[in-house]
C-alpha cells in the first residue's frame, strides 16, 4: 500500500521489462506511427519524419529484405530496433496468441498482420536454433541479447495457461489442480475467501493483461480478484 499514488503511465513503466537505448537514428522512423504511447515503457520523446515505413500496410511483405541498414538503423524484415524490442516484450507477455496478433497491432502501429506474422516466424526460427556463443543467428541477424531459453519457457507457460483455461471453459476438466498437487501444496485447495474460481479468474487475467502484470490484473475490478484478495488478507478497504 505505498505512501502515494502512482499514475497509470508510471505503473506501466515499472511493470514492463526495461528497455534501453531504443531510439532510432533512421530518419524514416516515426515514433507516433510505429509505437503506441499506451502500455509501453519506451522513454523519451522520439520523433522522426514520416517515411516509407510509416504506412506500409499495402506493401508486399515478400519484397521486404531480411536486413537493411546497420547499427542502430538496422531493420530486420522492416522492424527497427524499437519495434523488435517491443515485439519481444509483447511475446513474453502474451505469447503467440493463436496468431491473431490482437495485442501486437496496437503496439506496433504501422505494421500489418502479414508483417507481424512474417517477423514472428523469423523469431520462432531463431528460438529453435541451437544455443551458442555467436552474436548472430545462422542467417546473420544479430541476437541483440535475446535469452532464448527464458523466452521459450515463458511461451510454454503462457500456452499452458491458455490450454488450462480453455479446458475448464469447455468442461473437459473440472479441477485446475490434480489431487497430488493439492496434497503436496495444501494452499492450492483454497483459503477462507479465495477459492478455485478465483484461481481460474487469475489465469484469465493473465491471458487478458499479460504474464506477470499483477498491477494491471489487480486494477481490473471487473474480475473481482482485488476484493477477494483483500478479504483473504484482511486488508482494510481504501478509496
Amino acid at each position: 500500500m505505498g505512501k502515494g499514488k502512482r499514475s497509470r503511465k508510471q505503473m506501466a513503466a515499472a511493470d514492463e521489462d526495461d528497455i534501453h537505448d531504443l531510439s532510432s537514428e533512421d530518419e524514416d522512423y516515426s515514433y507516433e506511427d510505429d509505437v503506441s504511447d499506451n502500455d509501453t515503457s519506451l522513454q523519451g520523446n522520439i520523433s522522426g519524419r514520416r517515411g516509407q515505413y510509416s504506412k506500409r500496410k499495402s506493401r508486399n511483405v515478400d519484397s521486404i529484405p531480411l536486413m537493411e541498414g546497420e547499427g542502430r538503423s538496422l531493420r530486420v524484415l522492416g522492424f527497427n530496433q524499437a519495434q523488435r524490442s517491443l515485439f519481444l516484450q509483447t511475446l513474453n507477455r502474451y505469447g503467440f496468441q493463436n496468431y491473431d496478433w490482437k495485442e501486437y497491432l496496437p503496439r506496433l502501429k504501422g505494421k500489418s498482420v502479414e508483417e507481424i506474422q512474417r517477423y514472428a516466424e523469423l523469431v520462432m526460427a531463431h528460438l529453435l536454433e541451437e544455443i551458442n556463443d555467436s552474436e548472430c543467428f545462422s542467417d546473420g541477424v544479430p541476437k541483440e541479447g535475446m535469452r532464448t531459453d527464458d523466452t521459450l519457457v515463458r511461451i510454454a507457460n503462457i500456452s499452458l495457461i491458455e490450454e488450462k483455461v480453455a479446458a475448464m471453459e469447455q468442461g473437459k476438466i473440472t479441477k485446475l489442480f490434480p489431487n497430488y498437487l493439492k496434497y503436496e501444496f495444501q494452499g492450492l485447495s483454497g483459503g477462507r475467501i479465495w477459492k478455485t474460481e478465483h484461481d481460474l479468474l487469475l489465469l484469465k487475467g493473465i491471458i487478458k493483461h499479460g504474464y506477470a502484470r499483477w498491477q494491471y490484473i489487480s486494477d481490473d475490478r471487473e474480475n473481482g480478484l482485488f476484493e477477494a484478495a483483500r478479504r483473504e488478507l484482511n486488508l482494510l478497504l481504501m478509496n
